[in-house]
């Protein structure tokens, strides 16, 4: 079940001046936080796993949810013409990760975007 009042996430941490610092783990936890938040039934191990085929309870309004969460805690615009793009933790952790990437405001260190990106691309029709 999806909690309504589960839309205040916290900032990103780790400014400086007008570039943020990330890691990718950063990333996932702040992700799955999200889905934890979304589907209260949902271990924290669990989530990085999670599909639509795994989640009964996961329907367009939750990917649109995702999305609105997604773009209020990392600050970015992923739009919802990527909801049908978005089929599973990976493919939103893939589309927030480029499009932090996009923003110019996010820093990642080499060995995160070797070990982050080059192995997950998103699923949809891009």
């Amino acid at each position: 079940m999806i909690k309504k009042d589960s839309l205040q996430t916290p900032a990103p941490h780790g400014r400086t001046g007008n570039l943020t610092e990330m890691t990718m783990q950063t990333v996932q936890h702040q992700l799955s936080d999200i889905f934890v938040r979304l589907f209260e039934d949902k271990a924290p191990e669990d989530v990085r796993h999670a599909s639509i085929t795994t989640i009964p309870d996961w329907d367009a309004m939750t990917t649109l949810s995702l999305i609105v969460e997604a773009e209020d805690t990392f600050g970015i615009d992923l739009g919802f013409d990527v909801a049908d793009e978005i089929m599973s933790f990976s493919d939103l952790y893939a589309h927030v990760v480029i499009a932090m990437q996009e923003s110019g405001r996010f820093r990642f260190t080499a060995t995160d975007l070797t070990l982050g990106l080059e192995h997950r691309k998103p699923s949809g029709n891009a």
